[in-house]
């Protein structure tokens, strides 16, 4: 399954939980929160790295916010 895929990859090089876009400063959990990811995608991300629930993008949203804000 693709989420065992992301847990792999997340094994091997677990900053890249916290990697974030130059411009809109969004994580990977940012991207998959606001485009409805699934459940154990979110999961494996805030697993490798607590600390991203609590990033903030360019415009001062968390992840919470991009998920809401795509009715997700």
């Amino acid at each position: 399954a693709q989420v065992d895929i992301v847990r792999l990859m997340l094994r091997m090089c677990p900053q890249g939980v916290a990697v974030v876009e130059l411009d809109s400063r969004r994580t990977p959990l940012h991207l998959a929160a606001g485009n409805g990811g699934p459940l154990p995608l979110l999961e494996a991300l805030i697993e490798t790295g607590p600390e991203v629930r609590l990033l903030r993008d360019a415009q001062g949203r968390l992840p919470l916010h991009c998920a809401a804000l795509h009715g997700h």
